[in-house]
């Protein structure tokens, strides 16, 4: 196998544009001048021999998530700074706003999912101007074997460590009039990032939020797969609608599963009316905050006081007042999702948790974790009895993500610790 070193070097400066050939930072526009630009430097060795990390083999793909609105990822393509000597020595830049962003790194013709260290998180503060977020570096392995398509990326991970010297000159150099140099490292994009266990961040203030709408099962998408597969594959619920292996029969199968999927939607109407009842009046917030409490106390993590808000409010909002450290649960989704089975659902509920430091302007830990009920039939949750079950259905599923989210900021266990409660 071919040995590939891949080194990406990241530095974060609030509101300033890549420089010019002779180091004179271009102007920006209104809107470039709100965002942040992300500095990297990206080198790779290839059979000892420097190679290219924008082309070929040894080049490297990000793509982005924004964590506070939750839109798809969307590729990031970095362009290379306009200093010569530092643009040949591998330094390149993206634009980002102010925010939470999951960054993944990934390869080129690569085959599989990267081993390891290539997730992060990525936090750009609106307050701080020149920030070093971390020297990513990654290896890869390529497969001798060619095929008609050439060579191809076998594995591939990554490590990141800190190299603030090297950030430094670069924005002393460049950026010196964009403000002070700091460092905000990137952090994986599991796990808590603290430098200390969860024990000793003391004390922790408690904010929950929740949403009060419920996610109605997509009826019309899923009888349209339903009808789709079997025009592909064969077989299946065709009615007599399609013609089975003919693809030009395809748009009249997706047709067809409109109209079941808006027939399935009326004759289910009154029963996700109810759930979406029940859901309102229940205190998700309330209930959320008060496991988490429970669960923390389980593993002996101090709290100073605890809110819950009707509405998803800001970060820090609610902070108690000399309290450096803010847990936030946020019950962003509950949705009932569709099972293999016809007229088969179960309930759904994502929570982001986020772990901030208001001295340390960082999220120490920011993730949507998500939790299912078991499928049922959708005839089980209709009347009263089924709105009751489905606000059981909901409290599991916050203990189930609690636990969750406790075993990846707490993940030992001492023999004097009590075990975690995993279930209400």
């Amino acid at each position: 196998m071919k040995n590939l070193i891949v080194t990406v070097t990241a530095v974060l400066l609030a509101g300033c544009a890549s420089p010019s050939s002779s180091g004179t930072n271009r102007k920006l526009s209104t809107s470039e001048a709100a965002k942040s630009v992300v500095l990297l430097r990206l080198s790779s060795i290839l059979d000892g021999r420097t190679a290219d990390p924008l082309k070929g083999k040894s080049k490297l793909l990000f793509r982005l998530v924004n964590a506070d609105d939750e839109k798809t990822s969307r590729r990031l393509k970095p362009q290379p700074v306009r200093t010569a000597e530092f643009a040949n020595n591998g330094w390149v830049y993206f634009l980002l706003e102010p925010g939470n962003y999951q960054l993944q790194i990934r390869k080129t013709r690569l085959v599989g999912r990267p081993s390891k260290g290539t997730r992060y998180r990525l936090h750009v503060p609106s307050n701080r101007s020149v920030l070093y977020a971390g020297t990513f570096q990654g290896a890869s392995q390529v497969a001798k074997e060619w095929t008609i398509a050439g060579h191809f990326i076998r594995a591939f991970g990554g490590e990141l460590v800190s190299e603030p010297a090297m950030a430094e000159t670069v924005s002393r150099a460049e950026f010196s009039d964009k403000g002070p140099f700091s460092v905000a490292m990137l952090h994986p994009a599991d796990g808590l990032s603290a430098e200390k266990p969860i024990q000793q961040l003391r004390p922790i203030s408690i904010e929950t939020a929740g949403t009060s709408a419920l996610r109605p099962p997509n009826w019309k998408a899923r009888a349209a797969d339903d009808y789709l597969n079997a025009a592909i594959a064969g077989g299946g619920d065709s009615s007599g609608v399609i013609a089975a292996y003919n693809l030009a029969a395809m748009p009249f199968a997706a047709l067809a599963g409109a109209v079941d999927g808006q027939i399935a939607k009326k004759k289910w109407a009154s029963c996700v009316r109810g759930l979406n009842e029940e859901l309102a009046n229940a205190d998700l917030p309330g209930q959320l905050r008060q496991i988490l409490r429970e669960q923390m106390r389980n593993r002996h993590v101090p709290q100073s006081s605890d809110a819950a808000s009707a509405d998803l409010q800001p970060p820090f909002t609610r902070l108690d007042e000399g309290c450096r450290y803010l847990l936030r649960g946020e019950v962003r989704r509950v949705e009932l999702v569709q099972g293999q089975k016809r007229d088969t659902i179960c309930a759904r509920v994502a929570i982001r948790f986020c772990l901030l430091d208001k001295q340390g302007d960082d999220y120490l830990y920011d993730q949507t974790l998500i939790a299912n009920s078991s499928f049922r039939q959708i005839k089980e949750f209709a009347g009263n009895t089924g709105r009751a079950l489905f606000a059981r259905e909901l409290t599991g599923n916050i203990h189930s993500v609690v636990a969750q989210f406790v075993q990846q900021v707490n993940p030992a266990q001492t023999s004097d610790e009590p075990e975690l409660a995993n279930t209400p």
